[in-house]
């Protein structure tokens, strides 16, 4: 797919994968599918991505929430959820 479908960083057409800062992901507690917790109990805990990753998940942010936060007030208060991420890569309306 392009660039422009990702709403990732382009230069002349190809996505800018160079931005390898890393971004926070939070941790939090292992789920199911159906959103019960995982027994045992299994702490993920938190980790970062490269932000041209985050600045794709924050076109989809962006569409849902506005622009009151930006990508970098957003990895000051500690970055995305793991199931936030996921849910914004894929599209998916959250809750």
């Amino acid at each position: 797919m392009s660039p422009e479908y990702y709403g990732g960083s382009t230069n002349r057409g190809k996505m800018d994968i160079t931005d390898t800062r890393p971004f926070p992901i939070q941790g939090e507690t292992a789920r199911n599918p159906d959103g019960t917790y995982e027994r045992p109990i299994r702490e993920l805990p938190p980790c970062t991505i490269p932000w041209w990753l985050a600045e794709i998940a924050y076109k989809y942010y962006v569409n849902q929430y506005g622009t009151g936060q930006s990508l970098e007030r957003l990895a000051e208060r500690a970055g995305f959820g793991r199931s936030e991420l996921i849910s914004l890569i894929r599209q998916d309306k959250l809750i």
